[in-house]
């Protein structure tokens, strides 16, 4: 099991935006892929991309090439995204209480936090309750 975050973009006011992108993800995956055991990894991974599991609502900005490319890198790596193996909804986690953001208003709006398998079989992914900011996934397998 490994957790990670990545650091998608600085925080407002601080300096320009920092993109997180493919050679981040890819350490992660020279890590994390280097076991041949059945694996996990987790996190606050600050990635997200317009589909049916993070769908475009008020306050959604628009994809990137950065962030869209290392979701793929994740996937191509023949990890699973739990939530999209066994939801067909949206999976938004994160950015919560933000007025005048989600639906309804001040619900999550972004999908950035995720759990991806490989060579396990998840038979159940839930939403934990609402935090401040990020609403937690749990997992059975």
């Amino acid at each position: 099991v490994y957790s990670t975050i990545t650091i998608a973009s600085a925080p407002r006011g601080t300096g320009p935006p920092v993109t997180v992108g493919l050679p981040q993800v890819e350490r992660v995956m020279s890590i994390v892929d280097a076991e041949r055991t059945p694996r996990m990894f987790m996190g606050d991974l600050n990635l997200f991309r317009i589909d049916q599991w993070n769908p475009r609502v008020p306050c959604t900005n628009a994809d990137s090439a950065g962030r869209v490319s290392a979701i793929g890198a994740i996937e191509h790596a023949g990890f699973t995204d739990t939530w999209k193996a066994l939801n067909s909804g949206e999976g938004w986690t994160g950015m919560a209480s933000r007025k005048g953001c989600g639906r309804p208003s001040g619900s999550p709006y972004k999908r950035i936090d995720y759990i991806y398998t490989k060579g396990l079989k998840a038979t159940a992914i839930t939403r934990c309750a609402k935090a401040s900011q990020s609403v937690p996934y749990m997992m059975n397998g």
